[in-house]
């Protein structure tokens, strides 16, 4: 026990096992399939009552026949209705060694466990792999309670190391997952990620895959189950892997519920087409196209979003001129060795900061809304109170101008050579800010007046503006 040799052992020692044939055998293309071991654990199956027990009997003369007996208490009876079966399923009485053996509703098998008790026979393995990603992600962010705040690089390492794993775990053989499965196991990695950004639970999604650079779950586990079927493509026709991919497809072609049907059906949903005879080049090919419709699901939310006003602008001017920026990448911001400062500037940059442009979308307890014009700054109480006004616009506090002041010279000593200062002072207040974030050297600088600009605001009552007011600046404009 414990050796590594052990279940190779085994499987050479049961290698001669074999069931006699029987008319109710599965057949996956052609080919009857009575029986799987993986090790010591055997699973037998048969698509009737007679079928199975026939097997059941060749088991145990197999086993008796070996100096083998079969563990009671360890083997149990699944039994699985045909899909949107109309009729209830009877429960079959089979026998081992003259006992009838347990009815279980849920049973694993080789990590994958399979369940009779909802209509969805995932449901139960959705939810075990739900508890232990977030029994990963809680134990990683525990450790901020004894090291600090996780920097995001680290923390997407351990995503991709610890939380990943059980969000994806055999979702080749489950699929993408219905609705309410993805919505369960997707809410770990919403939680988890917006933990690491240090962003709020009802923050806008998109950013979170914008900024870190991963991929939604939905996708992602559609890309698994691509990747597998090309792995199944590329096995030997009398493979029995490659047996079932092939039935799964023959079942697809003539409209019944089927693996590969499954799959076509979520393909579609995401304008990928697979035929009715899939290869794999053509597998290849929809892996490339998926990746691109990630790339526009994540720019599409960003663009349609009313609050991401600076993630829409945004430009790389690292190289002197500005260029287009890829819309999922890890950002070089993120590295900022500061907690506070990472995070002021990561809340500004995506609308999760409590400037009034933002908290006055909250009635909190108003009888009436506040539209964006009238959501004044709390000091000029001329313009928005919005990230770049209150960055480099703003001189009706002097705290805001002495925090100005120093930011300017702090930024005198780290200005790459092809820029100077006067280049700088003459940008528009967006490509400033967008210039600062995207400069390694920078990019601290930006972060420090973020932070302090946002605590001056924070130490102030905000400006609520009334009914007349709001009045008053519709007949002005």
């Amino acid at each position: 026990m414990g050796d590594p040799a052990s279940p190779l052992a085994f499987l050479i020692y049961i290698s001669d096992f074999n069931t006699t044939p029987h008319a109710d055998d599965v057949i996956l293309n052609g080919v009857p399939v009575s029986h799987l071991e993986h090790a010591d654990d055997v699973v037998l199956f048969s698509t009737s009552e007679a079928g199975l027990q026939s097997k059941l009997d060749d088991l145990a003369a197999w086993a008796s026949l070996n100096q083998m007996q079969v563990n009671l208490q360890k083997t149990v009876i699944m039994a699985f209705p045909r899909p949107y079966a109309r009729t209830q399923l009877q429960k079959p009485q089979l026998y081992l060694y003259g006992q009838v053996l347990t009815i279980s509703q849920k049973q694993a098998y080789v990590g994958v466990t399979f369940s009779t008790e909802s209509s969805n026979l995932w449901d139960a393995h959705i939810r075990l792999c739900e508890k232990r990603a977030r029994l990963a992600a809680n134990k990683i962010l525990f450790i901020e309670s004894h090291v600090g705040s996780l920097p995001p690089w680290e923390g997407r390492l351990l995503y991709r190391s610890q939380i990943d794993p059980h969000l994806t775990w055999a979702c080749e053989v489950t699929g993408c997952g219905t609705l309410k499965q993805l919505d369960r196991i997707e809410d770990v990695q919403h939680y988890f990620l917006r933990r690491l950004l240090g962003l709020q639970s009802r923050s806008q999604l998109c950013v979170l895959f914008s900024e870190l650079d991963i991929s939604p779950l939905r996708f992602r586990r559609l890309e698994l189950q691509l990747r597998y079927t090309q792995h199944l493509l590329s096995l030997p026709a009398d493979h029995l892997a490659r047996c079932a991919l092939d039935q799964a497809v023959v079942n697809a072609r003539s409209r019944a519920h089927s693996w590969y049907a499954q799959l076509r059906s979520t393909c579609t949903a995401r304008e990928l087409q697979l035929s009715d005879a899939p290869t794999e080049v053509e597998i290849e090919d929809a892996l490339s196209n998926l990746s691109d419709r990630v790339r526009q699901y994540v720019a599409t939310a960003i663009n349609s979003s009313a609050k991401l006003d600076l993630l829409q602008a945004r430009r790389d001017f690292s190289t002197g001129r500005p260029r287009p920026v890829p819309v999922m990448q890890f950002r070089p911001y993120l590295r900022i060795a500061s907690t506070e400062l990472r995070h002021a500037v990561t809340r500004l940059l995506l609308s999760e900061h409590s400037l009034s442009v933002e908290r006055l979308r909250w009635r909190d307890g108003r009888p009436y809304d506040i539209p964006r014009e009238a959501r004044l700054c709390r000091f000029c109480r001329t313009a928005v109170e919005e990230p770049l006004h209150c960055l480099f616009h703003c001189r009706s506090s002097q705290d805001l101008c002495t925090a100005r002041k120093a930011f300017w010279s702090s930024l005198t000593r780290k200005l790459p050579s092809h820029w100077s200062l006067p280049d700088l002072r003459n940008l528009d207040a967006e490509d400033l800010f967008h210039l600062l974030l995207s400069v390694p050297t920078t990019v601290d600088i930006l972060a420090a007046l973020c932070a302090r600009v946002m605590n001056i605001y924070e130490t102030h009552p905000r400006f609520i503006p009334s009914l007349d007011d709001i009045a008053d600046l519709s007949e002005d404009s």
